[in-house]
């Protein structure tokens, strides 16, 4: 009972943890953000304020992954009877999205710069993008050991790496801008990084969207059906059925064709079937229909 207890207590506590770790970023990244637009029309620049949107979006996004972070914790009730697990799913598609989107328009207008540069104070450019690439580099930090946990934390986290690319590329330009008048080489570092974060970004938005499809996971069915048709007093397993409610939850049905027996006979059958598909497949919700010769079609999928 201690040692129960004791877990339960930790996993309070690394909760406790990880509220306070997103908050202190959310923070952080509202805080740079107000202080970029006001430098921007201060100084001048366009890049700092462009910068500055780019951060409030982003914090936006942190807020709504740290909403849906909460939600994930929700038990499943009469109304939502898979639990709100997929909560963290659709924040990821989402923040993913916007912040692909939110590249493109850092493209565009690097283009717009490059036909029309601008000029700017590069000192005050300097000191607040140097302080903006610290801000959210010290945020991505703190988010570093979480992007593990889910799709979520890890769309919060290339947030995170995408303003601190964007900053930095801000602070190399005001550099060049002010010792050479190269005023080619901000929206240059921005094309960069905007493709880099694209091409990262797209691999999140990708499998959080096959997810809400209900996609069917990376499982070799043939194996399946070699495994589960070895068992003796399995004559055929069909209509395969497999999706996932997040990142970890992995669902799975089928329908089992056996001779006539007892009810019990078929517990047994139920039992090695869920051993072999939960330590081969890593399928952590098995749903099986044992019949006997029901199914004219007995392919994988169709029944």
């Amino acid at each position: 009972m201690e040692d129960i207890n004791h877990r339960h207590h930790n996993h309070n506590s690394d909760i406790s943890k990880r509220k306070k770790r997103f908050i202190f970023v959310i923070i952080l990244n509202l805080f740079i953000s107000v202080v970029e637009i006001i430098s921007g029309v201060i100084s001048g620049s366009m890049a700092l304020i462009s910068d500055a949107f780019h951060n409030f979006e982003d914090t936006a996004s942190l807020i709504v992954s740290y909403i849906a972070w909460l939600f994930s914790f929700k038990e499943s009730d009469y109304d939502k009877t898979y639990g709100y697990k997929r909560f963290e799913v659709i924040a990821a598609f989402s923040n993913s999205l916007v912040l692909i989107i939110s590249c493109l328009f850092i493209l565009f207008e690097s283009i717009k710069r490059f036909l029309i540069p601008e000029q700017i104070n590069s000192n005050i450019m300097i000191f607040i993008s140097l302080l903006a690439f610290v801000i959210n580099f010290i945020s991505a930090l703190s988010l570093h050991i979480e992007k593990e946990h889910s799709l979520n934390w890890r769309s919060s986290y290339l947030h995170l790496i995408g303003d601190a690319g964007f900053s930095l590329a801000v602070f190399a330009g005001a550099i060049f801008i002010k010792k050479f008048n190269l005023n080619f080489i901000d929206p240059l570092l921005s094309v960069i990084m905007s493709l880099f974060i694209i091409y990262q970004t797209y691999m999140i938005l990708k499998r959080s969207f096959n997810i809400l499809m209900e996609s069917s996971p990376e499982i070799n069915y043939d194996d399946v059906k070699k495994e589960i048709e070895n068992i003796n007093g399995v004559k055929n397993i069909h209509h395969i059925h497999s999706w996932m409610v997040n990142e970890d939850m992995l669902y799975f049905e089928a329908h089992i064709e056996v001779d006539d027996c007892l009810v019990s006979d078929t517990s047994k059958l139920q039992k090695e079937i869920e051993d072999i598909l939960t330590s081969k497949f890593s399928i952590s919700h098995i749903t099986l229909q044992f019949e006997i010769d029901k199914c004219k079609n007995k392919g994988i999928i169709s029944c």
